[in-house]
């Protein structure tokens, strides 16, 4: 499966530490991943989740968190964005906030 280098991605953030998402944009762009977005989750998770839109795409993002999950299918509730335009989306959890 080719890595997600060009897919939309939005990463949200469910924990209570800010600017989190942004700083994992950074990481992935730094990674290689180029359409990264930030902002936010209305519920605190523990787990990190990665929800794309295909199987497949994205699944290597797994590796760069701490016991991610991914799945497919779409968010659509906690959050204000439209996250119909990304081909995945990223909720931060709690496990993930070192960044």
């Amino acid at each position: 499966v080719d890595p997600a280098y060009h897919k939309n991605i939005l990463v949200l953030n469910s924990t209570s530490i800010s600017g989190l998402a942004g700083r994992w944009c950074t990481r992935l762009n730094d990674a290689g991943y180029v359409n990264t977005f930030a902002s936010d989750y209305q519920t605190e998770q523990t787990t990190t989740r990665i929800v794309a839109k295909e199987a497949g795409v994205g699944q290597e993002l797994v590796s760069y968190f701490n016991g991610a999950s991914y799945e497919v299918g779409t968010i659509t509730e906690g959050t204000s964005e439209d996250t119909s335009k990304y081909d995945v989306v990223i909720i931060l959890g709690t496990q993930d906030n070192d960044q």
